[in-house]
C-alpha cells in the first residue's frame, strides 16, 4: 500500500531501493482499504494461491492474521483513521 516512504535510508543496496520503488508504484493508496469493496477483494485474494486455486486453511488463517496485524499497526501509526476490517467481519 502506498504510504511507504519512497526515500529509503542511505546505505540501502540498489536492488532493495529498486524493489521498494516498484512496491510503492504498484501499490494502491492505503486509504483505499476504507472502501469495503476493496477490502473484500483483498480478503478474497488472501484465500487464493498465486495460481488461482484455493489456499490451504492454515495458509488463509496466517495471511488473514498478518493483514489484521498490519491494519492495526497502521492505525496505531495514525495512517488509517479507522479499522477497515470492523464492518467486514
Amino acid at each position: 500500500m502506498r504510504g511507504i516512504t519512497t526515500q529509503p535510508a542511505r546505505g540501502v543496496p540498489a536492488d532493495v531501493r529498486l524493489a521498494l520503488r516498484w512496491a510503492a508504484a504498484a501499490s494502491r493508496p492505503l486509504m483505499d482499504l476504507l472502501d469495503p469493496r476493496v477490502l473484500r477483494s483483498v480478503l478474497t485474494a488472501l484465500r487464493l494461491k498465486q495460481d488461482g486455486t484455493a489456499a490451504a486453511a492454515e495458509t488463509r488463517r496466517h495471511k488473514h492474521k498478518v493483514l489484521v496485524h498490519a491494519v492495526h499497526d497502521t492505525m496505531e501509526q495514525r495512517k488509517l483513521p479507522a479499522d477497515p476490517l470492523a464492518p467486514i467481519q
